[in-house]
């Protein structure tokens, strides 16, 4: 997959702690191994979560960026979570 083209986009913008990873999980849980999730965040805790969610669950973080108040993320589903 080509991480600058993301097979899905999720906008958490809005929500707060826990609901940017709650929504993350199912978002995932719902698309194929090797798939890119683009997720978007204006919630300053997903720069720490969101790295800690994906160790945890085994899932692949590509990378995380601010662009103006928003956090973009992308996540690769490297695998079912356990």
């Amino acid at each position: 997959m080509n991480a600058g083209r993301p097979d899905h986009s999720l906008d958490t913008r809005g929500s707060f702690c826990p609901v940017p990873i709650v929504e993350t999980d199912a978002a995932l849980r719902g698309l194929p191994v090797g798939a890119v999730l683009e997720i978007l965040a204006d919630d300053p805790g997903i720069k720490l979560d969101l790295p800690a969610w994906c160790k945890a669950n085994g899932q692949r973080l590509l990378s995380i960026e601010k662009e103006g108040r928003v956090f973009r993320a992308l996540v690769e589903k490297a695998g079912e979570r356990t």
